[in-house]
């Protein structure tokens, strides 16, 4: 195998590799957002029961009842923004790393035509 040859060869496999990276690092971002999904249901099912075993103090006339089932709905609210702030961070992480990647990849295509042309 010639110099060149060579050359050309471990410049794929970098590229290759970059490659590899872009597709791990698109499936970590699928597995993350569906944990966080599930997270995210799993506690909006247990703010529903809290609230339903809550509606049914309110009907029995417990005072603190009422109290208790604003602040459930303060908690579950702030949860809903921490949620979307972490799909919000995990979005711009993924953009990053992946422009990150995506640069190493036209650098190493650009140096690979320095190869064929040179």
């Amino acid at each position: 195998m010639s110099i060149d040859n060579e050359m050309i060869y471990e410049n794929q496999k970098e590229i290759w590799k970059v490659e590899q990276q872009q597709d791990e690092l698109a499936n970590g971002k699928r597995r993350l957002e569906n944990q966080l999904l599930q997270l995210e249901k799993e506690l909006q099912r247990g703010f529903r029961q809290l609230s339903e075993l809550n509606h049914e103090g309110i009907q029995q006339g417990m005072t603190n009842a009422i109290w208790m089932q604003k602040e459930y709905e303060a908690k579950q609210q702030a949860f809903q923004q921490q949620f979307h702030q972490a799909h919000e961070e995990l979005d711009f992480s993924y953009r990053k790393t992946l422009q990150g990647l995506e640069v190493e990849r036209e650098e190493l295509f650009a140096e690979r035509r320095t190869f064929e042309w040179g």
